[in-house]
């Protein structure tokens, strides 16, 4: 469609050769150069494969002809990214305006600035308004007149469109009042014209829900009583001084039973009474023999039951009277004569006298070595008795 040159306003520049201008079926506008009429390319802006119409040898396309065409979406190639459709004044939103594939030419003005980036697309709740067909080429408009009359209907769209054939009504989202549950916005959906209309479906968009503080509960504040919480501790620590001490005692109570034994079994052994029980008759030396074994067991179970430092002290003492007495046996029979008042009290045959001096200093080693074992034993645990005694008195007065 060619316009009457009366009706054509005149540039106030005027290049030669003047670019066609393409329009897409997506509402985009761009230029191309008239040597591409005929063939395929695709959308700069919404990336469409298109097939724009060739032009005919009587089409003028000299400096003064702005020529528009119109041009075809090849197969089923869908934009990557939706052009922005500003509103119209009245506020209708996707008209879809169908232009003619024919070409037709309008008055060379200066082309309005493009935006740098498409504005998002804003979340609304309602579904899209429904597409209407237009029959009116929108005219082209000065510049000025153009960016005044569209800041004043659509605060977001700034730049002047007279080439676009469709538009969109934006309006504000319905913002939801804090704190927000976990919920689905829809996007509004924007209508696109194809030799009629098509609706892109709609794209949910879940919302994370928003995290709540945990309250924090105060904790009542537990006042301790010092003093007496020291006393319970000086007691459970005694008690757990004194188990460990038992237990102490108990091993040295099982040492002196063993070195009992030992003297028993040597006495029996040493006289024939383990071989021939029958016949054998036990001389003077088996009978102290077995009767210091004797004692030993005594004060092993003395010790083992009560187990305190008393008891430890009582043991020390026993302990040191045998080695005492097992070292002067130990004088005695390395040293006297077989015709000695011991000896022949003690009816040791020459043989066992030497035998008996080496066990006796054995009994010295052992008994004065569990000796100094008790009587250590009983220093450390009067000792620990006492500051704990002094401890209490302390905060007993306090």
């Amino acid at each position: 469609m060619i316009l009457p040159p009366e009706s054509v306003l005149r540039p106030n520049r005027v290049e030669p050769a003047m670019p066609i201008r393409i329009l897409c079926p997506e509402g985009c506008r761009f230029v191309a150069p008239v040597r591409q009429a005929g063939k395929q390319i695709r959308c700069p802006k919404c990336k469409t494969v298109l097939r724009i119409p060739a032009l005919d040898e009587s089409t003028d396309t000299g400096a003064e002809r702005l020529v528009i065409l119109t041009a075809e979406r090849v197969g089923d190639s869908r934009p990557e990214i939706d052009p922005i459709r500003p509103a119209t004044e009245n506020g209708s939103a996707n008209i879809d305006v169908r232009v003619s594939s024919d070409r037709f030419e309008l008055p060379a003005v200066a082309a309005p600035p493009l935006p740098l980036a498409e504005p998002p697309i804003p979340a609304r709740m309602a579904e899209p308004a429904e597409a209407v067909q237009s029959s009116e080429l929108p005219q082209p408009v000065d510049s000025a007149a153009g960016d005044q009359r569209e800041e004043s209907a659509t605060p977001l769209v700034t730049a002047v469109d007279p080439f676009r054939s469709t538009v969109a009504a934006q309006e504000p989202a319905d913002e939801p009042s804090l704190p927000v549950p976990p919920s689905t916005i829809r996007m509004e959906s924007i209508g696109r014209s194809e030799e009629g209309s098509s609706v892109a479906p709609d794209l949910p968009i879940i919302v994370p829900p928003i995290e709540r503080p945990t309250p924090v509960v105060a904790l009542p504040t537990i006042r301790l009583d010092e003093v007496r919480l020291a006393v319970f501790e000086g007691r459970r620590h005694q008690q757990l001084y004194e188990m460990t001490r038992r237990s102490i005692a108990r091993i040295i109570a099982f040492l002196i039973l063993l070195l009992g034994l030992a003297n028993v079994l040597i006495g029996a052994w040493q006289s024939g009474w383990l071989t021939n029980p029958s016949t054998a008759e036990l001389r003077s030396w088996a009978i102290v023999l077995i009767l210091i074994g004797a004692l030993h067991a005594a004060y092993a179970a003395l010790l083992a039951q009560v187990g305190d430092w008393s008891a430890h002290w009582v043991a020390a003492v026993f302990l040191l009277g045998v080695a005492t007495v097992s070292a002067a046996f130990a004088v005695v029979l390395a040293l006297a004569p077989a015709e000695h008042l011991v000896i022949r009290w003690l009816e040791l045959p020459r043989l066992l006298q030497f035998k008996g001096a080496i066990w006796s200093l054995c009994m010295v080693l052992m008994a004065s070595s569990l000796a100094w074992w008790c009587g250590r034993e009983a220093l450390r645990w009067r000792d620990t008795i006492r500051r704990s005694a002094v401890f209490d008195e302390g905060t007993a007065g306090s």
